[in-house]
């Protein structure tokens, strides 16, 4: 089997098994996510206060765990914020959000900023929150198959933090990469956070 279709076989079943989890466990687990997501930029905040900081949140979608709810206590913790939008079909930017509220869907049907909204070069944003159907403790990363991520994040300086999130039930202990697939530094779920390096 090549790692295409081995990567294939895993995205249907971990599309099954995130969207199979229970109303009443996903709103916990996402309320958990966020909270270790908003203490990690605590620590980040308090370690580099005079610099400035940028994170790029993702509007879920599919089943994806909601980070909607770090919008506003990131902003005042001082974290300018960017979400993608989808521009073509090989690319994807980041665009400055000041209101969740002004989010409007993409071609794909997914929230996203307004094409007026400033566009951010990769290498401004500190901390990207890297939305996917797998991940390992290792770094790995198995996403939609359509590579905007690994293309964006090539892009951004050698600093970036990348940040995978998703349900306990997404982590893996070994995912199909290829060359192209940019590896994470953490990975959150309702768990904690799994420091990748280790």
């Amino acid at each position: 089997m090549s790692i295409e279709d081995e990567k294939s076989r895993l995205r249907r079943i971990l599309k099954h098994d995130r969207i199979s989890l229970a109303e009443s466990y996903r709103y916990i687990a996402q309320t958990r996510i966020c909270r270790h997501i908003e203490q990690f930029c605590k620590r980040r905040t308090l370690a580099h206060q005079s610099s400035s900081r940028m994170i790029a949140l993702y509007a879920a979608t599919r089943g994806e765990a909601d980070v909607s709810a770090l919008f506003h206590s990131l902003r005042a913790m001082g974290w300018q914020v960017v979400l993608p939008q989808v521009v073509s079909k090989t690319e994807m930017v980041m665009r400055v959000v000041v209101d969740w509220s002004t989010l409007v869907p993409d071609t794909f049907g997914i929230l996203a900023p307004a094409p007026s909204a400033q566009v951010v070069h990769p290498s401004q944003v500190d901390v990207v929150l890297v939305p996917g159907l797998g991940f390992t403790r290792s770094g790995g990363r198995l996403g939609y198959g359509g590579g905007y991520y690994d293309r964006w994040l090539a892009r951004a300086s050698e600093g970036i933090t990348t940040i995978g999130v998703g349900f306990d039930v997404q982590v893996r202990d070994v995912l199909p990469v290829a060359a192209h697939d940019v590896p994470l530094c953490y990975v959150v779920t309702e768990q904690g956070v799994i420091d990748c390096a280790r």
